[in-house]
């Protein structure tokens, strides 16, 4: 936001609220520390895809979330303390919801991290972290794409963007076919461009080409 660290951030209170076993997470660092940023710009370039940047402070037997899983690739890096992972293995074929905590398998995986590990995490790879020093930090790059989700809304949303509701005309069996004709050419034209996106590198598409096909409608 552009204002010093004293405006924003109680140092004495994080310092009791962590005595007191709270955990600190530090959102989108990427927007307000330069060397976390610069890293970011790295990943970005190497990937081809957005990067943000999330930090997580926490003291001894503290797991700041449940195993879950997130929808980007995830490079994890332990700066201060030991922190012991669990992973719990990649996404299910079908839809899965990225809010949703996941039951542990009895095929998790458990490993450690020192100041200087990098652990790698798959699209949607489960995994919860436990501190296991005195405090624990580590910062997370989330590399992000497009997820399906996104995609069926951008859709939805396109079509409902550009309905025309402004015609009063009283629909009558006379009109009606003439009506449903109309949408049914509409749509087609949608599904055709469609079609021709889904040939492409899905890193080479972003959610505003979706919405460029409905204004091509609209036009």
């Amino acid at each position: 936001m552009g204002g010093a660290p004293e405006q924003v951030l109680d140092t004495d209170l994080v310092a009791v609220e962590l005595k007191e076993g709270a955990a600190v997470k530090f959102n989108r660092m990427e927007l307000w520390n330069p060397v976390v940023a610069a890293m970011a710009r790295e990943f970005g370039k190497a990937s081809g895809k957005q990067v943000k940047v999330w930090g997580f402070l926490s003291p001894r037997g503290e797991m700041t979330f449940p195993s879950h899983r997130d929808p980007a690739h995830v490079v994890a890096l332990q700066l201060d303390g030991q922190k012991r992972w669990r992973l719990d293995g990649p996404p299910p074929a079908v839809p899965w919801d990225s809010l949703a905590d996941v039951e542990p398998s009895g095929e998790s995986f458990k490993l450690s991290l020192e100041p200087g590990d990098v652990l790698y995490l798959p699209h949607g790879f489960a995994h919860c972290a436990v501190a296991e020093s005195a405090y624990s930090y580590h910062i997370s790059f989330a590399l992000e794409g497009m997820s399906a989700g996104e995609v069926r809304t951008s859709v939805v949303k396109g079509i409902y963007d550009n309905l025309d509701r402004s015609d009063g005309t009283e629909v009558s069996p006379a009109n009606l076919p003439g009506i449903l004709d109309d949408v049914c050419q509409s749509l087609g034209m949608m599904v055709e461009q469609l079609s021709a996106l889904a040939k492409r590198n899905p890193d080479q598409i972003d959610l505003q080409e979706i919405a460029k096909i409905f204004d091509n409608l609209r036009d």
